[in-house]
């Protein structure tokens, strides 16, 4: 399905659960969110160069770009990281040339903000890691979407861009930092822009979506009970280098 105007419009005038827990639970939500903030332990991102080359082979070119996943928090060095699994898996079969654009806490606009202000340079593929932060800031879904389209076009224009591909949202209500009911209403919130995402994914060609769908047991979580787990990171990172080499296979790279 084509994400149209009027659908995108369907789908914000039919959040009839969230609206009503809005109006309902709307005080306890925002104090609770508020705690989380103020309590929550801060990790940081992983120390190391965010750029560089490996392996050998055919010349590939890989971004990773988005917010705190993205950037690797969670884990002890970017070896570990999301970052790290990618390259590890492309360098078998690739010279890779390698860069990482992502900050903590960055919604879907600052990271095309960023972008912007980066130096064009090509890349083979894109690995965009947000939403995170466009669910606990509230984002509307027509006001992502728009960014969305924004974030690809600026792919493709000034990098050059040959394959964008998404992570999906992890399961929020999971999250062992939220308590309830925020926690139900963050993976509420989560879900309805993974639906949303894969919708507008459904469209794009050059565009793949990974679903990030497993029930989270605490063990999966980073000390912070926000980000991944080192173990974590393995799997995702696994999963999006396999979706990069089924369009790419090395002898098919330019």
């Amino acid at each position: 399905m084509i994400l149209t105007e009027s659908r995108v419009k369907w789908i914000e005038e039919n959040q009839t659960g969230l609206t009503a827990a809005m109006l309902t639970l709307g005080p306890l939500l925002l104090a609770q969110g508020v705690y989380v903030r103020r309590t929550a332990l801060k990790l940081p991102e992983p120390p190391g160069p965010r750029e560089g080359m490996s392996g050998a082979g055919a010349p590939f070119s890989l971004l990773v770009a988005g917010d705190s996943a993205g950037a690797g928090v969670g884990s002890p060095t970017h070896d570990a990281a999301l970052i790290g699994h990618i390259r590890s898996a492309l360098s078998a079969g690739f010279q890779l040339r390698w860069k990482l654009v992502a900050k903590t806490g960055y919604t879907t606009r600052d990271a095309i903000q960023c972008l912007r202000e980066t130096p064009p340079e090509p890349f083979d593929a894109v690995v965009i890691s947000l939403g995170t932060n466009d669910v606990t800031s509230g984002r509307r879904i027509s006001t992502w979407i728009n960014e969305l389209n924004q974030l690809a076009s600026l792919l493709r224009s000034k990098f050059q861009a040959r394959q964008i591909v998404f992570s999906g949202l992890a399961r929020m209500q999971d999250f062992p930092a939220f308590p309830q009911p925020l926690a139900w209403y963050m993976g509420a919130r989560a879900g309805l822009l993974n639906r949303t995402l894969q919708e507008w994914i459904a469209a794009q060609t050059d565009c793949d979506f990974i679903p990030v769908d497993t029930r989270i047991r605490p063990e999966m979580m980073a000390e912070d009970g926000f980000h991944p787990s080192p173990e974590v990171y393995a799997v995702w990172g696994a999963a999006v280098a396999e979706k990069i080499l089924q369009r790419h296979a090395p002898a098919a790279v330019r």
